[in-house]
Parts: structure tokens; sequence; C-alpha cells
């Protein structure tokens, strides 16, 4: 699902990362990353990678095979390219249907397939997001993790994220020692953006 006031400009933007070599513990490697909208063409891609990132300690939701798309707005989708393959995305949707709540966007789903992970995309991908949403007048950004997902929470505070609240034991998860069954925390994590600066006018010239 994307924002219904997300323009199309966005669709003509790509966006280069350069990975700096060493400068980072989670990268590997000088790796260059592109983020540019979904395309039809990525679906399996995309198909793929949901499917080989799902566990309960990602998702509460057990697991449905499907197309990619059946269910999520392909303009609302954001694609990160690593040697040109796709190898991470981020799903973005309005926080609520109400006018009130337009100047807050939320990540719905940010995945990165296995063998992509560890060379920035995660981190890529949350940058573009934060551009998409400054240029269009975005104020805040805001998900919601399961507090067993210890590497997307300590990811989301890398990146100025703030917990502003947690639904204690909302989930009952097979995440426990041998797969039992224990409480997990819904958390909610916010970011507020800064606004693109808008480009000084020009004043007319004067009359002689």
């Amino acid at each position: 699902m994307s924002p219904e006031h997300a323009s199309g400009a966005w669709q003509e933007n790509r966006l280069s990362f350069l990975g700096k070599c060493g400068a980072v513990p989670w990268h590997d490697a000088c790796v260059s990353i592109v983020i540019r909208p979904a395309d039809t063409r990525d679906e399996d891609a995309l198909t793929r990678i949901e499917q080989e990132t799902w566990s309960f300690h990602v998702s509460p939701s057990v697991y449905r095979s499907r197309p990619f798309f059946e269910d999520t707005r392909r303009d609302g989708v954001l694609v990160a390219l690593l040697d040109d393959e796709v190898a991470g995305f981020v799903s973005l949707r309005p926080a609520s249907p109400l006018a009130s709540n337009a100047h807050v966007l939320m990540i719905d789903n940010l995945a990165v397939a296995p063998s992509a992970q560890r060379k920035g995309v995660a981190s890529a991908l949350l940058e573009a997001v934060e551009t998409y949403a400054s240029e269009r007048k975005i104020e805040r950004l805001t998900l919601r993790v399961l507090s067993v997902n210890t590497a997307a929470r300590a990811l989301y505070e890398r990146h100025g994220y703030q917990t502003e609240g947690e639904l204690r034991g909302e989930f009952r998860l097979p995440v426990g020692s041998s797969g039992g069954v224990v409480s997990v925390d819904d958390v909610l994590m916010a970011k507020t953006i800064e606004p693109v600066p808008e480009a000084p006018s020009e004043a007319a010239p004067a009359d002689p």
C-alpha cells in the first residue's frame, strides 16, 4: 500500500549509496547500492526475499505463499539493487486513512536477501525512505517491530528511531528455547523527518 498523497516524481529518481569499505561494522565490502521504485518485473525476486526472510522472530503472522504484489501496492515499494540484482525492499503505507494523520507514513515491511545482508542494504533503504518522505512533506515515520527482533531494533535505533510505546505480551509465539511459545511485545518506534527546504525564489528585476 502506498501513500495516497505521494507524487509521481519519485518514479524518475534513482538513489545510489556507496558503501564505505570498513567504515561501518556491518559492511563487509565496498558496495554500490541503487534504490529505485519497484517494478512489476521485480515480483519474483521480492516474493523470494519475503519467503527467505520470514520467521516468527520478524512477524507474528503465519507465512502464506502468494505473489508479492497480491496484497502489497507496487507504488508503495522501494527496492535495493546490489550488483544489478534485487537485494531487498521496503514497503510503505499511510499510518491511517485520516486526513489529520496524512503527515505520518508507516514502514510496513523491510527485508534483505540473506546473501545480501551485512552489506549496508537495509541502511540504504532506510535513508531512501527518509528522502522519499521528506520530499512529500511527511513529518513522521513510524513502524512496529517485535521485541525479539533485536537486530532490527538495533538497526532502527542507529538510524534515529526511538521507542514510543510497547504493547506488553501482545503475541504468543514459538520463539522460546527449543521452540517454546513465549509472550512477545509489540514495539512502536518512530522518527521525526525534516522537510526538504524549498529553494528560494528569485527576486524579480527592478524596473529601471
